[in-house]
């Protein structure tokens, strides 16, 4: 969850000394917003099998069809990966959405989701953001 206060604004607000808090639940849109203002910690990324990433460039937001992001450039240990990024909700969308079966997605290099639900076979690495991004701030 992520959370933030009824003006769509995130933090805590105090009214009245009364605090309010709402919360959101994760969507697409929010979670590109954060992959593309890099608003997680960048610090020490890991993929979900636990080799070192390094996001040298996250890409350009995409406003057309296919991946969601072009044009990025990662590294995987000691490997530099250059393609396109999809997010997801959760990994099983990946599936759900058909993306297998899609050319759109014939250059993607990192799946980043907000929550790895299940393990999916992707010939590429995929990247957990739930644990990185600030619950308040």
């Amino acid at each position: 969850m992520v959370y933030g206060n009824e003006d769509n604004n995130f933090g805590v607000t105090n009214d009245k000394e009364e605090t309010k808090l709402v919360i959101f639940s994760m969507n697409e849109k929010l979670l590109q917003f954060i992959w593309q203002f890099q608003y997680y910690n960048l610090h020490e990324l890991r993929t979900t099998s636990g080799l070192p990433l390094t996001i040298i460039h996250h890409g350009t937001y995409n406003t057309s069809q296919g991946p969601d992001f072009l044009n990025a450039r990662i590294r995987v240990a000691q490997t530099t990966w250059v393609g396109n990024i999809e997010l997801h909700v959760k990994a099983t969308d990946w599936k759900s959405h058909r993306h297998s079966r899609d050319n759109n997605y014939n250059n993607v290099i990192l799946h980043v989701v907000w929550e790895e639900n299940r393990l999916i076979d992707l010939p590429f690495p995929t990247l957990e953001l739930a644990s990185r991004v600030p619950t308040f701030c």
